[in-house]
């Protein structure tokens, strides 16, 4: 990495200054932005409004309020802050403070943005690529919905996906996953073999016991995978085997580099198995 670029919050590589301004990053598709109505958030997330404004986006996506305290964007991290910085003064964003949600150990509500006709803009934000998601301590999305306008934004390089060490990495690569333990990160790959067990499910990417990249899923979190991504499309943990997904988490060093599954939202399924 060179002295021009810099690790965002979680991980994401940004690079520094602020390249044409998040309208000059928009194009096309900020026309078609605020004809996007935003979906049901989950039932546990409710916002209300908060009386203060953003004054600044550190380097981390943690934003400055007016009135002295620092929040988080709740289900997504910004990861290029000038640009948010301009898009939100620009859509005159409000903040809506999460109801059930407490400061976090660093005393940062959690929030959610919207525009003066009720425009989602942190949805915005990850259309843009201007932020990805990430809901932190969260065992849940408030908006599931924003993992496809993730994909989009990543399918078409927008922001921060334009750089190469941002999108998913092989799950076979071992240099690149070592070079990212402690990372926030997208994987992908073709899964070798899953294992079921009385608390926790591995899915595993290569036969080799050690070295190998493997996901791990605590059983509770399974059993709702099962049910929501699974059993939707006539699947079961031995149809996985085969299959392409895409999983994203926190690396760590296991028998080798691995990801704890931490919301059954985070494992995708790419392609079927023909």
């Amino acid at each position: 990495m060179t002295g021009d670029e810099r690790r965002g919050r979680a991980g994401i590589r940004v690079a520094s200054g602020k390249p044409g301004g998040w309208i000059g990053a928009c194009g096309l598709a900020c026309c078609v932005l605020m004809l996007v109505m935003p979906g049901p958030a989950s039932a546990v997330c409710r916002f209300e409004p908060l009386a203060a404004s953003v004054t600044g986006i550190g380097a981390d996506g943690v934003l400055h309020l007016d009135d002295g305290t620092d929040a988080q964007i709740a289900d997504i991290a910004i990861v290029r802050p000038d640009d948010a910085l301009d898009m939100i003064r620009a859509e005159q964003a409000a903040i809506r403070r999460l109801v059930d949600g407490a400061p976090d150990r660093w005393g940062r509500l959690p929030v959610t943005l919207a525009g003066p006709d009720n425009d989602n803009t942190s949805r915005m934000l990850v259309r843009l690529g201007f932020a990805r998601i990430d809901p932190g301590a969260r065992p849940a999305l408030c908006d599931p919905g924003l993992m496809a306008i993730e994909s989009e934004a990543r399918r078409y390089r927008r922001g921060l996906w334009r750089d190469p060490a941002n999108r998913p990495i092989d799950a076979r690569d071992d240099r690149a996953l070592l070079d990212r333990i402690g990372e926030f990160v997208l994987v992908e790959g073709r899964v070798e073999s899953v294992g079921v067990r009385a608390r926790t499910t591995f899915i595993d990417f290569t036969k080799r016991w050690r070295g190998g990249f493997t996901v791990t899923v605590p059983n509770a979190l399974w059993q709702e995978i099962t049910v929501q991504t699974l059993a939707p499309e006539g699947l079961d943990a031995d149809d996985l085997t085969g299959r392409r997904i895409r999983v994203r988490g926190v690396l760590q060093r296991w028998r080798g580099p691995a990801v704890e599954l931490a919301i059954a939202a985070f494992i995708e399924i790419l392609e079927d198995d023909s």
